[in-house]
């Protein structure tokens, strides 16, 4: 990709992922192109500012702050490792349950197809193989967490009309049941079962959605390891 713009001038980001361009971005400061570090420098603010603000209000979040509450050097940094990517590793159950296993903090955010809006949903525990400390009803296991929420956006650059619903049941924070869905935050609030997320109210999570029911097709969903330093 640098040759190409060494010998043409032109560079095409479109099809790059993110961590790619900032692996780009680190190779061409070392080899002190200025000209096109600041070429993808001014890229990434543009193109992924909207990501930015997104992981501070989950940051926010997170610590149960505010969403627009000001981050300052004092508060947790936390960092987002994208461990899965429906449009890359196959939008179904078992891909998103093998990428995505073990006790470990987890973000998952899904881009509605029809509407483009996103859902998403935080665990302090992950998804799946969450080990045998559990409650057994219905052939369903239920894991504690009172970290967890879930949460909608109108669109993935819009950071303003957005709604959080924390967890009301802890001890039926996320439910496993075998290989029957990717992931379940409290008994169908908010889950996804291959190319398809429901949303419902029911006395798990706090509402994000004026309506009872939702149903959608999944345009892409991604899902990340939280840590913090």
């Amino acid at each position: 990709m640098i040759l190409k713009y060494i010998y043409t001038g032109e560079i095409d980001f479109a099809k790059q992922s993110g961590e790619n361009i900032l692996g780009l971005l680190i190779a061409v400061d070392e080899l002190l192109l200025e000209k096109l570090f600041d070429h993808i420098q001014d890229y990434l603010i543009e193109k992924h500012n909207s990501w930015i603000e997104l992981a501070n209000i989950i940051a926010n979040w997170i610590d149960n702050k505010d969403a627009k509450f000001t981050r300052t050097i004092s508060d947790p940094l936390y960092k987002f490792k994208l461990i899965y990517r429906g449009s890359r590793d196959g939008i179904n159950n078992k891909s998103f349950r093998g990428k995505c296993n073990g006790r470990v903090a987890s973000l998952v955010l899904i881009e509605e197809k029809k509407s483009n809006m996103i859902f998403g949903g935080y665990s302090s525990i992950g998804f799946s193989s969450l080990g045998d400390q559990y409650l057994s009803e219905n052939n369903a296991r239920h894991y504690y967490s009172s970290d967890n929420f879930i949460f909608s956006f109108e669109n993935s650059e819009d950071v303003q009309n957005m709604k959080i619903g924390r967890v009301i049941n802890s001890n039926k924070a996320i439910l496993e049941m075998g290989d029957s869905v990717g992931f379940n935050f409290g008994w169908g609030s908010f889950c996804m079962d291959k190319k398809v997320f429901y949303i419902n109210k029911r006395n798990y999570y706090e509402s994000i959605s004026n309506e009872e029911h939702i149903t959608g097709t999944i345009k892409e969903v991604e899902a990340f390891v939280v840590t913090n330093n």
